[in-house]
């Protein structure tokens, strides 16, 4: 009888010269490719879950599954990440700043309060949800004494790209301390975005 250990080296060596090289059929690759069917499968889920679940695996990216699985225990948390990934093309770097980060617990514990569903078309629904966020993780600031306003901004502006990752999809970036002339006076934003709808 061979062992398990013993199948996934054959496979690995056998997979590429039936089936070709588009994919890595790694013996580590072939572990992870188990786990994931082990995983989702033994949550019990209906058939039309499972499809569900399918179909997001088949949309994100195998580096991005193969984190979820390492980082993430609970079924629920792993399709909402799975979820994430492909509305909003999270990078590998977002997802894990995210999972670290306990998104998946701020959605569920901490829901925003709104009107959305009545009052706006669904395609504008997700938008509208993230741009109220109750919650914002600055982690990546690494602040860790008292700061002015204008110290606060300035590691704000450096670290704009990654604000803008925490904010999610439909921000926009325009500038600092932006100028807008209204009569004879000015006034000035000091951080102004812009919201797609």
């Amino acid at each position: 009888m061979v062992g398990g250990k013993s199948v996934i080296l054959m496979l690995s060596r056998d997979l590429p010269r039936l089936i070709g090289e588009g994919v890595s059929w790694s013996p580590r690759n072939l572990q992870f490719m188990k786990q994931l069917v082990a995983e989702y499968s033994n949550v019990k889920p209906s058939v039309s879950h499972l499809e569900y679940v399918k179909k997001l695996v088949l949309n994100t990216p195998w580096k991005h599954t193969i984190l979820i699985l390492q980082k993430v225990k609970d079924p629920k948390a792993r399709v909402f990440y799975l979820e994430q990934i492909v509305k909003n093309r999270y990078s590998n770097t977002v997802l894990l700043h995210q999972i670290k980060a306990n998104a998946y617990e701020h959605y569920t514990t901490k829901p925003a309060q709104h009107n959305f569903a009545k009052a706006l078309p669904e395609h504008f629904q997700e938008q509208a949800r993230e741009s109220i966020k109750s919650v914002y993780s600055l982690d990546f600031l690494d602040i860790n004494k008292p700061v002015t306003e204008r110290a606060l901004e300035n590691t704000m502006v450096e670290n704009v790209k990654r604000l803008m990752l925490e904010l999610g999809y439909g921000f926009c970036f325009i500038g600092n301390q932006y100028r807008l002339s209204l009569g004879e006076k000015d006034y000035y934003i000091d951080l102004l975005f812009i919201i797609e709808f």
